[in-house]
């Protein structure tokens, strides 16, 4: 993959009729425009007053709310994350070219919703590197109740399972995306390219 790339990760919301008189995700971009909004980018405000830009994907009864990469406040994930299935990952290569993936649960765990934080891993398992903040994290299995050791664990990319046997009593599945406003280093881990771990590249649709 050459050149420079920018990762984006969206929220699928349910647009309601209720919003607030300031604008603070992107329902209420829906519901306080007079005709159907368009799809496009807008300045939201989150609960400390401060302003971040989003990208609102609008469609016939639902939307998208995608972040940016040079975000740098907390974005208020509770808010603009309504409905909490799945998660959508638009990768943009520096040619101008985007493509999609839809990640979920695994039909096992399809009754569990994701969890989608700034800035911590709360309930799931540690990041690597959470020094290279900002990030936002995707949780897929929760830490509690549940003794991993050998469990199946994995994600829906596109509609398929993508499984692996878990090699310790950790919950293993999460996505994270680094946006490292600092250019700090990585740490003292690597791995090789698995098709697990990179089926959300692989199965992208443009």
């Amino acid at each position: 993959m050459a050149g420079k790339t920018l990762l984006q990760l969206c929220f699928w919301i349910v647009l309601a009729r209720f919003c607030h008189t300031t604008l603070q995700t992107c329902t209420d971009v829906s519901c306080s425009a007079s005709c159907p909004p368009s799809s496009g980018t807008y300045t939201l405000t989150n609960a400390n007053s401060d302003s971040f830009t989003v990208y609102c994907l609008f469609e016939s009864g639902y939307g998208y709310t995608f972040i940016a990469a040079n975000t740098s406040v907390d974005p208020n994930l509770a808010k603009l994350f309504t409905e909490k299935t799945e998660v959508l990952i638009r990768h943009k290569l520096q040619n101008g070219s985007q493509y999609d993936a839809t990640a979920a649960q695994i039909s096992k765990y399809s009754s569990e919703n994701l969890g989608v934080l700034y800035n911590s891993s709360t309930g799931y398992n540690n990041l690597v590197n959470d020094h290279m903040t900002p990030y936002l994290y995707v949780g897929f299995v929760p830490k509690a109740g549940v003794n991993h050791s050998k469990d199946i664990q994995g994600w829906k990319v596109q509609g398929t399972d993508y499984n692996f046997t878990n090699c310790d009593a950790n919950p293993n599945s999460y996505f994270t995306l680094l946006y490292n406003s600092q250019n700090e280093a990585y740490g003292n881990y690597s791995h090789a390219k698995t098709d697990l771990l990179h089926v959300w590249y692989d199965m992208r649709a443009k």
